[in-house]
């Protein structure tokens, strides 16, 4: 398919306006932390699997050992938003030491999928915790993340570089990124559709991604229904569940409502979370869940 371009508030692939239908992926329970991902196999069939059903976009939490997960890709057509980690959660803006370490790995991380075939961009961070943007201040944060963009940019000046946050904070003024993702979890229709909205009304200028969006099917999966006696409305998003196969068609209301909302004029485009593990706290411990892969397993 060829790069894809950011231009004023939308990506553009060539001369046409290019709407990302996303889905997040990995990384995965049970395959080890230097493993991620299944083996090549069942990649390729996932990723058919995804674009037969209408996806053109992936995010990955975790970078592949090596780039046959992205001509896996290059493939089925799929473009790839990759995030390249760093530690968020440490005290990294007053340490000159832990500083370096986070642009190396930025460096490293960058260099290694700059070649990549079809990748949408880099998210250079993921909601650093609010607690940490308020003892340090807003400006700190903004610094350490346009040095971020800048080491990146440097190596690769023209694969798009991003930051994935959340509304804890939104106030952060990170308008220096080719695009912004946003991770968005409201459950109430109206109050969703607001919130888009105001995204909008933030970043008049900027392609936005709803980077990550959905319910937590652990906590609100069928048994949550059937202890609470809901039954699937408009506003119970629910995305299938490893135990319980109530109610298997709920997770329609998921799709259904987010993209409704999320694909109406200049609103951002959106990627539906659907992965098993959780970055960061261990991939045998999974404290949230959702259910597009579990459908799929089904």
């Amino acid at each position: 398919m060829g790069a894809v371009q950011a231009r004023g508030f939308h990506f553009y692939h060539e001369r046409s306006k290019w709407l990302a239908r996303g889905v997040t992926y990995g990384p995965f329970e049970g395959l080890g932390e230097h493993h991620p991902y299944p083996p090549d196999d069942q990649v390729r069939k996932d990723f058919a699997f995804m674009r037969a059903s209408g996806v053109n976009a992936v995010r990955l939490y975790a970078l592949p050992g090596d780039g046959a997960l992205g001509e896996a890709a290059a493939e089925h057509d799929l473009q790839l938003l990759l995030d390249i980690p760093w530690p968020k959660h440490l005290d990294v803006y007053d340490d000159p030491k832990l500083r370096a370490m986070c642009l190396r790995m930025v460096e490293e991380g960058v260099r290694r999928v700059r070649s990549w075939p079809n990748v949408l961009g880099v998210f250079l961070g993921n909601e650093i915790p609010p607690d940490l943007v308020r003892w340090h201040g807003p400006a700190k944060v903004e610094r350490f993340l346009h040095a971020l963009y800048r080491k990146a940019k440097s190596l690769a000046p023209r694969l798009l570089a991003g930051y994935a946050n959340f509304p804890s904070t939104e106030y952060l003024d990170l308008g220096f990124f080719d695009f912004l993702g946003f991770n968005v979890y409201l459950h109430d229709p109206e109050e969703f559709r607001r919130y888009l909205t105001r995204l909008r009304l933030l970043y008049p200028e900027k392609p936005l991604l709803l980077s990550e969006v959905g319910l937590d099917s652990l906590r609100h999966g069928g048994h949550y229904l059937e202890a609470t006696d809901r039954r699937p409305r408009a506003y119970d998003l629910f995305a299938g569940h490893r135990e319980s196969h109530a109610y298997p068609d709920s997770h329609l209301h998921l799709h259904a409502h987010a993209h409704v909302h999320a694909f109406r004029p200049q609103r951002p485009a959106r990627l539906v979370r659907s992965r098993g593990g959780s970055p960061g706290r261990g991939f045998g411990n999974p404290q949230r869940c959702s259910g597009l892969e579990e459908l799929h397993q089904r």
